[in-house]
């Protein structure tokens, strides 16, 4: 039990909860193969004694991972990590290597990473294929990414850091099957598919639905610097959300665009501070993503600003954070898990010849909480 235990830390000042950080370790060691698929897991009361916390925390975090997929519970007999297909040990082991590349092998912990390698390994797991992780702070350039890899058969390459012009000329000079998760590369790759989520349709659906409850001053809140890629994911919600105004008659202003924000309070409370200083106030504001959501509700609340009576809030990706706290957040949930899922799918049938189409787009769905209301 020490040997995976003994790294988890609390953070005091993590957005997450206890509960919400000692899953974010447990997923980690299932993905990246230090806890096997079928090992079993220590007992919650064991776990909490050895971590020194509370039962109900560790329940919690298991609880986490059970709904993620990742184990699951057997009764009187404990927790074991799932197999990612239940037909992988009866399949024929096969020789060929899958290689995933990560901008961060770090960020495997965050369960917008962990459910696209999950619908990778389910996929993988059906034909006995191995799948090897790597992240680019493990490498000095591309090509060292696939050293001592003899039996590469496909490679996988997931967040937008890999698709610089460096990066589609290294895709292009391997000649290997390959697929893009979550992000347009660039320039157009001849025979390498893109999967990713319906960036664009997520943010015109979000837009709209602040708009059919009377906003029509509405700020958008991005990661990105202003002159972002169109082609990227904030991008693309920029353009989901710029296409929604137009088609209600409401003028796209960049006035309204908050970039640069970061996943944490103090970025988000000076959006707030400036937003609210802005002679006609917006009424909504349309977050990147469902952290930023979150801080931003926080720092309206410091304001003494109330959500969703006086600003309405929607995030992206159905985070767990959206349910943490009151009001619970609006979002746009991606689907995360059918994006690997389907890449890996593409990529094996590359693999034996067939080529996909150019770009799949997986629909997004906007799940309506508490944090939206009509505007007074």
């Amino acid at each position: 039990m020490k040997e995976w235990l003994s790294d988890v830390k609390f953070n005091p000042d993590d957005y997450c909860t206890m509960p919400e950080q000692l899953a974010r370790f447990i997923r980690y060691y299932i993905l990246t193969g230090i806890l096997k698929p079928g090992q079993k897991l220590p007992s919650a009361p064991d776990i909490a004694a050895y971590l020194n916390i509370a039962y109900k925390t560790v329940h919690r975090a298991l609880s986490l991972v059970e709904k993620e997929g990742l184990v699951i519970r057997k009764r009187s007999k404990g927790t074991f990590v799932k197999p990612f297909s239940e037909l992988s040990d009866s399949l024929p082991s096969s020789n060929q290597t899958l290689l995933l590349l990560l901008t961060e092998r770090k960020k495997l912990d965050y369960p917008l990473n962990s459910r696209v390698v999950l619908g990778i390994k389910e996929t993988l797991a059906r034909y006995g294929h191995k799948l090897i992780i790597r992240g680019s702070e493990e490498f000095n350039n591309w090509h060292d990414a696939v050293k001592e890899l003899p039996n590469l058969a496909g490679i996988l390459f997931d967040k937008e850091g890999f698709i610089t012009t460096e990066a589609i000329d290294f895709i292009k000079s391997l000649k290997i099957p390959s697929v893009i998760l979550n992000s347009h590369p660039l320039e157009y790759i001849p025979n390498v598919p893109v999967v990713m989520p319906e960036y664009v349709g997520g943010a015109f659906e979000a837009t709209n639905k602040l708009i059919s409850l009377g906003h029509n001053n509405i700020a958008l809140f991005l990661k990105s610097t202003p002159g972002m890629n169109a082609l990227f994911s904030d991008g693309q919600k920029r353009n989901g959300y710029r296409n929604a105004l137009t088609a209600n008659g409401i003028k796209y202003t960049e006035d309204l665009l908050f970039c640069k924000t970061q996943n944490n309070l103090e970025s988000c409370l000076a959006n707030v501070d400036k937003l609210l200083k802005m002679s006609e106030r917006p009424t909504a504001i349309f977050c990147a993503d469902d952290i930023i959501a979150y801080y931003t509700i926080m720092a309206l609340r410091m304001r003494k600003i109330k959500v969703p009576e006086q600003i309405s809030i929607v995030g992206y990706y159905d985070f767990e954070i959206c349910t943490m706290e009151e009001p619970f957040i609006t979002t746009v949930k991606t689907p995360m898990f059918e994006v690997g899922k389907e890449g890996a799918r593409q990529l094996i049938n590359l693999m034996n010849g067939n080529l996909n189409s150019e770009v799949t787009a997986l629909p997004t769905k906007l799940y309506e909480r508490e944090s939206v209301n009509c505007k007074k």
